[in-house]
Order: C-alpha cells, then sequence, then structure tokens
C-alpha cells in the first residue's frame, strides 16, 4: 500500500509540476512588456492577480481530482496550448504584445489583404501599344530584309555555280582537244582540281589526273634538254674565208661579196645533221609529234655510240636517260584526254 501511494503521490507530483510549467509559460507568454496605450498600470495588476486566482483554483482542484480526470485535463491543457501555438501569427519584432484577457477567449486571425496596384492610366497603355506596334514592325523590317539578303545570297551562289561550270567546261573541252599538249593538260587540270564545285570524289580524281600530267611533263622536258644538250655538242668547226683582202676598197668590196670556204668533211657534215636531227625532235615531242619508232631507236643508238666513243676518251661514264619508246606517254596523255570527256559527259 505505501509503495502504491507514492506511485501515485509521484505522478500526482508530476502531472502538478506540468501544469504550473505549462501555467508558467503561458502567463510569461501573454504578460506585456509594456503597457498598451489606453490602460493603466493598476488595471494590469487586477488582470494579473485574477489570472494567477484562476491557475491557482485549476491546480487545486487538478491535485483534489480522480486519476482518471487528471489525465483527461492534461490532456486538455496540452491539446489547446498547441492549438493556441499553431494558430498564433508571427508578430514583428517591433510591435508589442497585447495584454488577453484570463478566460483565453479564440482570436481570429487577420489576414491583411494585398495592396491593389494602381491601373495604368489610358496614356500609358496606349503609349505602350504605340511603342509595341513599331518595336514588332522594326522586327518585321528586320525580317524582311534578311529574308532579302537570303535571297540575293542564294542567287549570287547559284550564278557563281554556273559561273563554275561553264569554266569548268572550257577546261575540258580545252584537254579534249589535241591541239593543246601536254604543257596545257597539266595547266587545266590543276585549275580544275581547285574549283570549289567538285565533290570530294571528283576532287580525288582531279588531283590524281594532275599529279599523272605532272609527272609526263617532267619526264617530257628532261627528254628535251638530253637532246638539246647532245645538238649543242655537236657545233660544227668554222672556217674563214680564204679570199684574201686588199687595199683598194672597191676590191675589198668585190671581195666580201664572195666567201670561199674549204668544204666540210664527211664527219662534220654527219655531225651537222645529226644536230640538226636531234633539234627537230626535241621541238616535235614537245607539240606531241613523236618520231617513228625505227628512227628513234636509230637515233638513239647514234648517241649511245657516241657517249660510249666519249667515254672512252675521257674516262668517264654516263648512261643516256632517254626511253626506248614514247608509248608509255602517249597513253598516258590519252588517258587524261578520256577522263576529260567522261567529265562532259557527266555535265550534259
Amino acid at each position: 500500500m505505501n509503495g502504491k501511494s507514492t506511485t501515485e503521490e509521484k505522478g500526482i507530483d508530476d502531472n502538478l509540476s506540468d501544469i504550473e510549467e505549462a501555467a508558467a509559460v503561458k502567463a510569461e507568454s501573454k504578460e506585456p512588456s509594456t503597457p498598451k496605450q489606453g490602460t493603466t498600470p493598476k488595471k494590469s495588476s487586477n488582470k494579473l492577480l485574477l489570472l494567477l486566482l484562476f491557475i491557482s483554483l485549476l491546480t487545486a482542484g487538478y491535485i483534489f481530482a480522480p486519476q482518471p480526470m487528471k489525465n483527461e485535463a492534461l490532456a486538455l491543457v496540452k491539446a489547446w496550448m498547441k492549438s493556441k501555438q499553431s494558430t498564433q501569427p508571427q508578430q514583428k519584432a517591433e510591435t508589442t504584445p497585447e495584454v488577453v484577457a484570463p478566460k483565453l477567449p479564440e482570436l481570429a486571425t487577420i489576414e491583411s489583404e494585398p495592396v491593389a496596384e494602381p491601373e495604368p492610366t489610358p496614356e500609358v497603355i496606349s503609349a505602350s501599344s504605340d511603342e509595341v506596334n513599331r518595336m514588332l514592325e522594326a522586327m518585321n523590317q528586320l525580317q524582311r530584309e534578311l529574308t532579302s539578303l537570303r535571297q540575293e545570297q542564294q542567287k549570287l551562289e547559284a550564278q557563281q555555280h554556273a559561273v563554275q561550270r561553264m569554266q569548268l567546261r572550257a577546261r575540258l573541252r580545252g584537254i579534249s582537244n589535241p591541239v593543246n599538249h601536254l604543257s596545257q593538260i597539266q595547266l587545266a587540270w590543276e585549275e580544275i582540281s581547285l574549283m570549289p564545285m567538285l565533290s570530294a570524289d571528283e576532287r580525288q580524281q582531279a588531283g590524281a589526273m594532275l599529279a599523272l600530267a605532272e609527272k609526263n611533263l617532267r619526264a617530257l622536258q628532261g627528254w628535251q634538254k638530253i637532246l638539246r644538250a647532245q645538238a649543242d655538242s655537236l657545233t660544227s668547226k668554222k672556217h674563214d674565208n680564204i679570199i684574201p683582202t686588199y687595199e683598194n676598197r672597191w676590191l675589198n668590196w668585190i671581195a666580201e661579196q664572195f666567201s670561199v670556204r674549204p668544204s666540210q668533211s664527211k664527219q662534220e657534215a654527219e655531225d651537222t645533221k645529226l644536230r640538226d636531227t636531234l633539234l627537230n625532235t626535241s621541238r616535235n615531242i614537245g607539240i606531241e609529234q613523236w618520231p617513228d619508232t625505227k628512227a628513234w631507236l636509230q637515233l638513239r643508238a647514234t648517241l649511245q655510240l657516241r657517249m660510249v666513243a666519249d667515254e672512252e676518251v675521257e674516262s668517264s661514264t654516263s648512261k643516256l636517260e632517254l626511253p626506248e619508246s614514247f608509248d608509255a606517254i602517249r597513253s598516258d596523255i590519252d588517258q587524261l584526254r578520256q577522263t576529260a570527256a567522261t567529265w562532259m559527259e557527266q555535265l550534259q
């Protein structure tokens, strides 16, 4: 029994402590920091005494009430305090709390109405509309100018493409023309390879044709250089006039009208003929007038024999870098012209 009564008294003391703490918190929250305007200190003291008396009565009733009623009262007090804390609006730091009555009536929250913005005057609306219309008109004008510029650009691109097609057709026609030779063919393929209108495959093919033309042109120019060098080595000896000069100017004038020189030897005649043949061959292969195969082999053998004889005399060795035939270069030139003709058919 003593243990049970001690437990009940401990529970009653705990509940009383909770109620007193709640009442103290409530009193502190409700105690005004400064008296409200229109109230006196005496009235505030009376209200405070009434609040303390009310709390004392509640405490005494709680002590002498049965345990179930104490639990219900404590639950009601806690619920009421939570509801008041949740509904109480937040106040600014500058404002002072108001003194409330002891009966704690429900306070209705006053919501501040939003301040309505002043409606714009008709003049402002009209001005804004005019400004918007001007901006829209300016944007439309810019759009029209951009469209016009885009059309002009497309027109210029179409004209440029047409001009490039004409240039390409002219270059291909020049390559296919047999009047033009390897040097002109090489220049034409070089210009074609630089045209921006070509696709990747066409540009690659044009580059291959340009490389082929350059290779054959270098070989042809090398052969011409060798033939001219051989011709220059065959310069015939110059003979003086055997008619003597006279002191009389009239006789001297008559003697100058005649030229009497020793005749060439057989070797000198052969060298002169060979020199003329070398120079003519050098000019002819430059314009694709290829020599006869038999005549070319004979000329090449003659030059080779002369080089062997000179090597025996001068004790030097050299190689005659001339082709045995011109079939390879002629085939390459035909390929260059055939490719140009194929491109011409694709442009139609």
